[in-house]
């Protein structure tokens, strides 16, 4: 920390150090998962006092109270077949005091469907680049075959301008309520009172005063 104040750079990301937690089972000094954790914050207490800005790739409820950003935010649950619904529940507890954002764009598998999700989960928008081109990744450990910068950038633009008009007025208001409306039409509320209505079927959303285009969102 002493070394890192002398670069006048008061941001630093911590990487995955807020959602890997590893144990340690020696016989001699064993370290389980809770002393793990437990050291853990005192670090990030250390770090949260000599350094203005936090930002982790995820986080356990552990780290929140030190960060300013958390990246890689999931905008769904994973799908479990006794789950009928993903509801944004930590959306909900972080959006108005941390900024997050979602896993990247990039690599998901329906780049408008992740677009519209950012939407219901006010969730900012996140990509993992290259600056190397595609091909050269082909038979490395690092599979993924759509990061070069180059493919992504007006597009990446084009979509930041779409989601800043829409939430950037929001990103300090806290989020209150979230509900489904009919089949894939889904309503996310904010204290100031705007709503944002987001509809992921096929075909457009009529019912009295609300119209949202097919695969749309209104506010």
């Amino acid at each position: 920390m002493k070394d890192y104040k002398n670069l006048d750079n008061m941001a630093l990301s911590v990487a995955r150090f807020g959602t890997d937690l590893a144990a340690d089972y020696r016989k001699d000094d064993c370290y389980d998962r809770q002393r793990s954790a437990d050291i853990i914050v005192k670090q990030m207490e250390q770090l949260h006092k000599a350094i203005y800005q936090l930002l982790s790739q995820g986080a356990n409820a552990y780290l929140l109270p030190y960060l300013s950003g958390i990246t890689d935010v999931p905008m769904s649950s994973r799908g479990h077949y006794l789950i009928d619904r993903s509801v944004p529940f930590m959306q909900m507890v972080l959006h108005g005091s941390i900024a997050y954002s979602s896993t990247p764009l990039n690599l998901s598998d329906d780049y408008d469907m992740s677009v519209l999700k950012l939407l219901e989960t006010g969730s900012c928008p996140n990509f993992e680049w290259s600056y190397a081109p595609n091909w050269e990744f082909k038979e490395t450990s690092y599979d993924f075959y759509s990061v070069c910068y180059e493919s992504w950038i007006d597009h990446a633009c084009e979509t930041y301008q779409k989601l800043n008009a829409a939430l950037s007025g929001l990103q300090s208001i806290p989020m209150i309520s979230h509900r489904e409306l009919d089949e894939q039409i889904f309503e996310t509320g904010y204290q100031d009172g705007t709503k944002i209505l987001v509809n992921y079927s096929d075909t457009p959303y009529h019912n009295g005063k609300i119209q949202i285009p097919e695969k749309g969102f209104q506010m």
